[in-house]
């Protein structure tokens, strides 16, 4: 039996006032999410590419999302949700039953509410991207559906509002081949129920329900089949929906590796943008911020009420695992290579690196135009190798020690009369990494602490720098692995003091302080937290189940540092009540990260 198609705006659930309403009821409570860009995956699908990262939004999931709604209920939020109900159930009569499979459907009032909730996504994405000509949304929903061909609860307020603000817009539906019932549906004109489904994605197995897997939007933009369609020519701008953010790492690494590597991991290794650089006072990082600004991303800023509960303090996430090159380094390298004359470009650029300042260096280069010479450890994580060869860096192996990381980079130097680039101790380093300060404090201002990672100090240093000419009572904690931790040691002793050997799962904190940047750790940096493996798995846990954000372990040992015992029992703990943490290193090996949570 066909169904009867909705030929007017009143015929459907929601509409562009209901949605309107429901971005000022929700305002007070939910995040503006933000709309991300990865070049790197602008040359695969070869289309600009936009993500509303939705997985960042409070709650995650309808069930989780309720559940988090329910906890913040307010008189005010109870007043809107009750004017906006009372208007809902006014438009019921001008909403026109459809007849799917032969069965009468109505829409309550608070699926209206639902859809209109959703369609809020659509005005914070176009209003960050307007250049978007295409939306690419995952879809499931309930077979309880008011108008079918608008798709699933998520997609009908996301097209719903679109088509309003921009009636040429082009609306697609995202879902896995194992679970296709919406494309059965739009294909046979009636509800189709599949006899069983097949899919990775198990937040789209419903017949239409509820939403959980990210990834599938990417995953759409990337297919054979959203190339072959007719509309593809006209997709240039395409803006994807990334939701879904309730990933539970108990589930074996064999279930999810396929899928990670074949869409996930591709954002995670190269998601955000922009650079920063210079040196040792305000002055010098305020003119490393102008410098880096065409390339630099300004990162966002996240809060978690669970993780605040956890603490018991108010956290505030910097993520600069967002930055271009997936760390806060592009922000050092790129200030490094844009201070360079042209003389001293044009032979090139060397450093020696365990990975994110060898990406970082390899990405800045490529934006200038000129070479980077890049000594790598044999035991460097793959995903860190891949990116530098991504960005065009020419990759020379060393041995592990630091002793032949060195040698190898002289004799690199020797042969290319390229200039050296340090990963840490090194004014333009230092000044672009501190920009990190000036931008997070005008996002935060409430903050009374930073807790910062800490290896050869470049970061510390410039955040340090930065953020004491801000604001001189700010307190600067250090956060350091166990297995690495000579600037506890350099801190205690009153001297830099170089350990024999290392051993951490943290690869990226593995460096020792330098002749520039011990003095500002010594005389800025209040204390070092000292945390072991074990809290920054778990961190890394939190992180990536609480957050949304999969960071390898250097990034995450803030968090394990402010949940650390060691800190608890810190003499200024008390005093840290509104604590900034940096979330750094987005280039994660997935094999190591599944095998750490195993372990």
């Amino acid at each position: 039996m066909e169904p009867n198609h909705p030929t007017s705006s009143n015929d459907y659930a929601a509409d562009i006032s209901s949605i309107r309403q429901a971005q000022v009821c929700i305002d007070p409570f939910a995040h503006k999410t933000p709309v991300l860009t990865s070049e790197t995956l602008d040359s695969i699908a070869g289309r600009k590419l936009y993500f509303e990262c939705e997985c960042f939004q409070k709650g995650g999931n309808h069930a989780a999302a309720l559940a988090f709604a329910a906890k913040l209920r307010a008189s005010l939020l109870i007043l809107l949700y009750q004017k906006m109900l009372q208007n809902a159930k006014s438009r019921m009569s001008n909403v026109t039953v459809v007849r799917l499979s032969g069965v009468s459907h109505r829409c309550s009032p608070d699926r209206i509410l639902q859809t209109s909730g959703q369609g809020t996504i659509s005005l914070e994405l176009l209003e960050q991207a307007s250049e978007i000509d295409t939306l690419i949304v995952p879809i499931s929903d309930q077979p309880q559906l008011l108008v079918w061909n608008e798709g699933g609860g998520l997609i009908s307020g996301v097209a719903l509002a679109a088509k309003a603000i921009k009636p040429a817009i082009h609306i697609f539906a995202a879902e896995p081949m194992g679970a296709d019932d919406a494309f059965q549906l739009k294909i046979n004109g009636r509800i189709t129920k599949l006899s069983e489904v097949n899919t990775i994605a198990d937040g789209l197995r419903a017949f239409l329900g509820d939403l959980t897997c990210g990834a599938i939007g990417l995953a759409a933009v990337l297919s054979n089949s959203f190339k072959t369609n007719p509309a593809y020519s006209e997709c240039n701008n395409p803006g994807i929906v990334i939701s879904g953010g309730n990933v539970d790492l108990v589930i074996s690494s064999e279930t999810l590796m396929q899928s990670r590597e074949d869409t996930a991991n591709k954002v995670l290794q190269d998601t955000g943008a922009v650079l920063i650089p210079s040196f040792n006072d305000g002055h010098f990082i305020r003119e490393a911020q102008v410098r880096i600004k065409p390339f630099a991303q300004q990162t966002p800023v996240l809060t978690s009420g669970t993780l605040d509960s956890i603490a018991g303090r108010k956290l505030y996430f910097k993520c600069e695992c967002f930055q271009k090159g997936g760390a806060f380094k592009f922000r050092g390298a790129c200030n490094a290579i844009f201070s360079l004359d042209d003389d001293q470009a044009t032979k090139g650029v060397v450093t020696h690196s365990s990975g994110n300042h060898a990406a970082a260096l390899s990405l800045a280069a490529k934006l200038r135009g000129i070479p980077a010479y890049i000594v790598i450890p044999k035991d460097a994580p793959k995903c860190k190798v891949a990116n530098v060869k991504r960005y065009g860096g020419h990759v020379i192996f060393s041995e592990p020690s630091m002793q032949s990381r060195e040698d190898t980079a002289n004799k690199v130097l020797q042969n290319t009369g390229a200039v050296l680039i340090p990963s840490s101790n090194d004014g333009r380093i230092i000044s672009g990494q501190g920009t990190i300060s000036m931008e997070f404090l005008e996002q935060a201002l409430e903050i009374d602490t930073l807790i910062v990672p800490i290896s050869g100090g470049g970061m510390i240093s410039g955040v340090s720098l930065a953020a004491k000419a801000i604001n001189p009572a700010i307190r600067i904690l250090a956060a350091e692995p166990m297995g690495a931790n000579d600037a506890f040691q350099s801190k205690s002793n009153g001297w830099i003091t170089k350990l024999s050997e290392v051993n951490t799962i943290a690869d990226g904190l593995r460096a020792f302080l330098g002749d520039l940047t011990w003095p500002i750790v010594r005389d800025l940096v209040d204390d070092v937290i000292v945390v072991d493996d074990k809290e920054i798995i778990q961190a890394m846990k939190l992180c990536y189940e609480i957050l949304k954000i999969a960071v390898e372990p250097s990034g995450a040992i803030g968090l394990a540092a402010v949940l650390s015992d060691g800190f608890q029992k810190n003499p200024v703990y008390r005093e840290c009540n509104h604590i900034g943490i940096v979330l750094s290193g987005g280039n994660v090996d997935l094999g190591v990260l599944w095998n750490s949570f195993d372990k």
